[in-house]
C-alpha cells in the first residue's frame, strides 16, 4: 500500500522538555487511523506537527511522498479542529459562505464564487447532509450542524487526507454517533485517508482500521484488533478500559453499530 504520510525518529519538546521522542510511524492510504492516549501525551501535538504549525527538534516528516519542508499541495490536506471549543457563534455568515471560503485558491481572494463554485459547495453539504441550510447563519445552527459544516469545507477542495482533532467535544451523543457513521463513510465510499484523535476509544475501535496508542512520548500504532487493544490500553492508561459502545443514531448509517 502507498504510504501517504511517513514519519521518522521524530522528536518535538517546549524548552527542555520533550513531549515527542523518536518516533517512527507511517500512515497508507485508505486508512482510518483513531489516536488515543491520556491528557498531555502529545497528541494535538503531533497533529500540528503533521500540518507544519509547528516544527520538530529532529526527524523527517514526508506528506504524500514529499518532504512536509517542500510540500506545497495543502489543498490536498483537510483539518477539521475542536470548533465546539473555539468558534464565535456570532460571526455574521451563512453555511455557503463559510464553505466557499476552503475555495480561494481557485475563486482568488476578493473574487466572487461562480456556478461552477457553487456546485463544489452544494455537493459537499450534501455529502454531509446539510445542503438545505446553505442559506441559513452559522451562528444558528447546533454545535453538530456546525461541525458538519466545518467537514464540508474541508471537502470543498478534495481532500486526499483529513485531519481532525476531537471534533465531538460539546456535541450530544447522538449527534456525536451520526458524526463517526459519517466519517467512516469518507473514508469507506470517498476513500479519504483520515486520522483523529478521539478519547471515545470504544467508537474508535468501531470505526478506525488501525489504533494508535500514544504514551510516554512514543506511539505504538497497530491494525485495530482485540489482541492489539487488550494488551496496549492498560499500558497507556493504566487502568481498564470499558470499551462498550453505544448504538450509533444514524438512521442512513452504512457502518456497524454493534448488530
Amino acid at each position: 500500500m502507498e504510504k501517504v504520510i511517513e514519519v521518522k525518529d521524530l522528536s518535538f519538546g517546549y524548552g527542555e522538555r520533550l513531549v515527542l521522542e523518536n518516533l517512527n510511524f507511517s500512515v497508507e492510504r485508505g486508512d482510518f487511523v483513531g489516536i488515543i492516549g491520556p491528557n498531555g501525551s502529545g497528541k494535538s501535538t503531533l497533529i500540528k506537527l503533521l500540518l507544519n504549525i509547528v516544527k520538530p527538534l529532529r526527524g523527517e516528516i514526508n506528506i504524500l511522498g514529499q518532504s512536509i519542508e517542500k510540500f506545497n499541495c495543502w489543498s490536498k490536506i483537510g483539518y477539521v479542529s475542536q470548533k465546539a471549543n473555539s468558534f464565535n457563534t456570532a460571526f455574521p455568515a451563512t453555511v455557503e459562505e463559510v464553505v466557499s471560503a476552503n475555495l480561494y485558491s481557485k475563486v482568488g481572494l476578493f473574487k466572487r464564487i461562480n456556478k461552477e463554485h457553487k456546485n463544489l459547495v452544494y455537493d459537499a453539504l450534501k455529502t454531509v447532509g446539510m445542503e438545505d441550510y446553505k442559506d441559513k447563519l452559522i451562528g444558528n445552527l447546533s454545535g453538530g450542524q456546525q461541525q458538519r459544516v466545518f467537514i464540508a469545507r474541508v471537502l470543498v477542495s478534495k481532500p486526499e487526507i483529513m485531519f481532525l482533532d476531537e471534533p465531538t467535544v460539546g456535541i450530544d451523543a447522538r449527534t456525536e454517533g451520526a458524526l463517526y457513521c459519517l466519517l467512516g463513510k469518507l473514508n469507506s465510499e470517498m476513500g479519504i485517508t483520515i486520522v483523529m484523535i478521539s478519547h471515545d476509544i470504544g467508537a474508535m475501535t468501531v470505526h478506525a482500521n488501525k489504533i494508535a496508542c500514544m504514551t510516554n512520548k512514543q506511539i505504538i500504532i497497530n491494525q485495530n484488533s482485540k489482541e492489539f487493544i487488550n494488551s496496549s490500553l492498560r499500558d497507556v492508561y493504566g487502568y481498564d478500559v470499558n470499551l462498550q459502545v453505544p448504538r450509533h443514531f444514524c438512521e442512513n448509517c452504512c457502518m456497524k453499530e454493534g448488530k
